[in-house]
């Protein structure tokens, strides 16, 4: 099976911060990742802008192992807004840019952080 990262930027609704985060750290990774086709979700917070101009200050990047990424995202979008995925009122869904991204080079690591390289 091929490996691809889904990477979502997502903003809350103005003064919804706190929701926004509490549905998504605690229902909305677990949610996702339920469903057959992803391996791994985890969130970032923008921490500084370093070159052109960021327009969301979260990210989720799911890592996926599957033949047919656009099929795992046709169930996303079928379990969307059911009890199967909750989506918060919390979440600016105008704010949402996400794509499917394949690997199209070898991770490069730095000299002894290769995984399994005593730390």
């Amino acid at each position: 099976m091929a490996r691809y990262r889904l990477i979502a930027f997502t903003d809350p609704v103005a003064g919804g911060d706190q929701d926004y985060n509490d549905w998504y750290n605690k229902v909305h990774l677990a949610d996702v990742v339920a469903i057959p086709g992803f391996m791994s979700a985890q969130r970032f917070v923008l921490k500084a802008a370093t070159a052109g101009e960021i327009r969301n200050r979260y990210v989720a990047i799911y890592d996926m192992e599957t033949d047919d990424p656009m099929a795992v995202m046709a169930e996303v979008g079928r379990r969307a807004g059911t009890e199967q995925m909750f989506v918060s009122t919390a979440l600016d869904a105008a704010s949402e840019n996400s794509g499917i991204f394949e690997p199209c080079s070898e991770i490069v690591y730095a000299p002894g952080h290769a995984p399994g390289l005593p730390g």
